[in-house]
């Protein structure tokens, strides 16, 4: 009897499990990507993980602006960061926007790694550099 109603409740737990799941939230993010004079860069690829698990992408247009979409659960404990990977003569650029519990535990990600805020819709431009750039560029703000 005690099996028949630990089975019952695993297989109801299975069944109504996803029915009280958040259902994944559709995330926003625009803005522009542009070098250090300020000239918008076209062609970088702009993408959206979250886990490891690509969830958006765009590229961005002539004037350096993008915009994509990607899903998350506002809920889950996951890191969330996007990646600028320019034209080659630049570095890729990294955004965190939310850190997972275990990632900020290992330390996964630097202090000097830019952060912006998670929200449903988010606006963030974006700087690339030059590989020579992005030293001084780091060297200026202590993080080298």
């Amino acid at each position: 009897m005690l099996r028949a109603c630990v089975c019952l409740l695993l297989l109801l737990a299975g069944v109504l499990g996803p029915a009280f799941a958040q259902a994944p939230t559709e995330g926003s993010l625009s803005g522009t990507v542009k070098d250090v004079e300020g000239a918008g860069k076209a062609n970088v690829q702009v993408k959206v993980f979250v886990d490891g698990f690509a969830q958006g992408q765009a590229v961005t247009g002539a004037d350096g602006s993008y915009s994509l979409t990607y899903s998350y659960d506002p809920a889950a404990d996951v890191s969330i960061i996007v990646w600028y990977v320019p034209p080659a003569g630049f570095v890729p650029e990294l955004v965190v926007l939310r850190e997972s519990t275990r990632a900020r535990q290992m330390g996964l990600w630097s202090p000097c790694v830019v952060r912006a805020p998670l929200a449903p819709s988010v606006t963030h431009d974006a700087v690339v550099y030059t590989e020579s750039g992005k030293f001084d560029a780091l060297s200026q703000s202590g993080c080298l």
